[in-house]
């Protein structure tokens, strides 16, 4: 659910700070069907799917967020996968018909 602008009891707009207030909800899902094509919320679904599959979690992040609430057109995601983003890769691969290049981190922890 997508929290929007609160209302006071009396329906005004309220002070976050100083009031209690009651939040608007939305529906994230018909939001998205309502601002992006459908190409973009079937790929959306799917990569969630693969990665519910895995028991990981999947977030779109980034500007392409911030954009999509300001009612600018950008397709450029960024998609963060909360869990081993290399099993996810390789298995979303496979599903897709991507290719998928990986390499690890050699770096010293």
């Amino acid at each position: 659910m997508l929290v929007g602008q609160g209302r006071s009891e009396t329906g005004a707009p309220t002070e976050p700070l100083r009031e209690t207030f009651t939040p608007r909800m939305r529906n994230v899902t018909r939001f998205l069907q309502e601002r992006l094509p459908q190409r973009l919320t079937g790929l959306l679904k799917e990569i969630g799917e693969v990665a519910g599959h895995l028991g990981y979690g999947a977030y779109v992040v980034g500007g392409f967020v911030r954009d999509l609430f300001l009612y600018r057109g950008d397709e450029d995601m960024d998609i963060v996968i909360e869990g081993d983003g290399i099993a996810f890769s390789k298995k979303y691969g496979r599903i897709s018909g991507a290719r998928i290049h990986t390499m690890k981190n050699s770096a010293p922890r």
